[in-house]
Parts: C-alpha cells; sequence; structure tokens
C-alpha cells in the first residue's frame, strides 16, 4: 500500500483493528491462529461454504429434473389392462423388464452399482414405482405373482392389504378377481382325470368335548378321487 501513498505510511494494523470495532462494534469477530491474523481465512470459509450451499442446490435440481424425466418416460409409455399377464410372462424376467422405460432401468441398475444378480430386484422394484406413479393403468405381472402366492400359501387377507398398501403387491379384491378369471378360462378340464371320475369327501365330526368346556372337536376332511367302471342304463 505504500507505493500507493507517495511515501506516506499507512496505517498500522492495530489501528484498522481499532477503528473497526469501534465503528462496528459487535458486528465484526477477530480471531487469530497461531499469532497470525485469520480473517482471510474466515472470508476464505465464507466463501467456500456459499459455494457448498450452491452446489448442494444445484444437485437437489439436477436430481428433481432427472426425476421429472424418468415420470415423462412412464407416462408415454403404454400398457394395457385388457388382460392380465399369463404366468409365462409374470416367470420371464426380461418380459417383466420390458415394463420399465430406459431411463428407469439405467437410474435403478446405477443406485445398485450394476450387478448381474440385483435384475430381478430392479424389475420387482420399478414395476413398484411405476404402479405408484400409474396406479389405474397398469397391472404390473410380478405383483400379480406374488400376491395370488401369498394367497395360495396362507390364504390371509390381512397379509396381502399389508402389502398392497406398501406398494408390494394387488389389492386382495384383484387377486380374487384374477384367480376367477383363471379359473373360468381354465374351465373343468382336469389333466388326468377321466370322466368316470368321482370326489369323495370324508369328514370325521367327534361329539365329545374337551375336559367340559362344552367345546366341539372337528378333525379335518379329505377328498380322494376314485375311479369306478362306467355303467351305462338303457332306458326301459
Amino acid at each position: 500500500m505504500r507505493e500507493y501513498l507517495g511515501g506516506e505510511e499507512p496505517y498500522s494494523k492495530e489501528h484498522m483493528k481499532r477503528k473497526l470495532m469501534k465503528s462496528l462494534v459487535s458486528d465484526i469477530l477477530f480471531t487469530n491462529t497461531q499469532g497470525k491474523d485469520s480473517a482471510e481465512k474466515i472470508i476464505d470459509q465464507f466463501w467456500k461454504q456459499q459455494k457448498e450451499n450452491e452446489t448442494s442446490i444445484e444437485k437437489l435440481k439436477i436430481i428433481h429434473t432427472a426425476a421429472k424425466l424418468i415420470l415423462a418416460n412412464v407416462k408415454d409409455l403404454q400398457y394395457s389392462k385388457d388382460f392380465y399377464r399369463t404366468g409365462e410372462v409374470v416367470g420371464d424376467l426380461d418380459a417383466n423388464m420390458n415394463y420399465l422405460p430406459a431411463s428407469l432401468t439405467l437410474f435403478l441398475y446405477t443406485l445398485m452399482c450394476k450387478k448381474k444378480e440385483t435384475k430381478l430386484k430392479t424389475a420387482s422394484i420399478g414395476q413398484d414405482m411405476v404402479q405408484a406413479m400409474r396406479p389405474n393403468i397398469l397391472i404390473p405381472p410380478l405383483q400379480i405373482g406374488i400376491g395370488v402366492q401369498l394367497h395360495h400359501l396362507h390364504g390371509s387377507r390381512a397379509l396381502i392389504d399389508l402389502l398392497h398398501s406398501l406398494g408390494f403387491c394387488l389389492s386382495y379384491h384383484e387377486i380374487q378377481c384374477f384367480e376367477q378369471r383363471a379359473a373360468s378360462s381354465q374351465g373343468t378340464d382336469l389333466s388326468g382325470v377321466s370322466p368316470n371320475s368321482f370326489i369323495q369327501f370324508v369328514a370325521e365330526i367327534l361329539t365329545t368335548t374337551l375336559e367340559h368346556w362344552k367345546v366341539w372337536e372337528h378333525s379335518m376332511g379329505w377328498e380322494s378321487l376314485e375311479q369306478q367302471p362306467l355303467v351305462i342304463s338303457s332306458p326301459r
């Protein structure tokens, strides 16, 4: 600064510090690090923090834009709810991946580190996300398979309704509709059963009580498929 004062001595640091403290009072703070003024360090940290905040905001803007692009790609896909998907489609991993737009597939693969074993998880999570974004135009095959299998193994409406509320499978009503349509399309033709067969229902009911608590004891029943000779009656 001396070279701009024409031989005059500039104000010392102590004098400038006193003037600043007198005029700004509590609006300014001076700190020292190992006896050296750290005003430059404080200013540098301030600008870095401001830049980091701007960077964080820019990241959120980019993520928000990516989400809008994925949503737009999902809306562009054409789905049909006229037919339920067959068991072959439900079990085909590549067919299930076709229900996802390329942008959503890339997004999920990137999050899962592009591991090969995550392809099924990508299809499952992706269909859940598509169903959440467009719930009224799509019947995800994997959600059908999960719901039907749970109903077959456990027969629990509460379990299916819970998973449906979490977005992991279809509703109990939709699962029942699927099973009814499947039974209707299959008909009554059973493989390996001849026309002269019949089903025999066998059950046992005990009229005794359990320790005089007046509780009826019922045992489980079972069915047996029996073959009988075909009898043709002639008209009288």
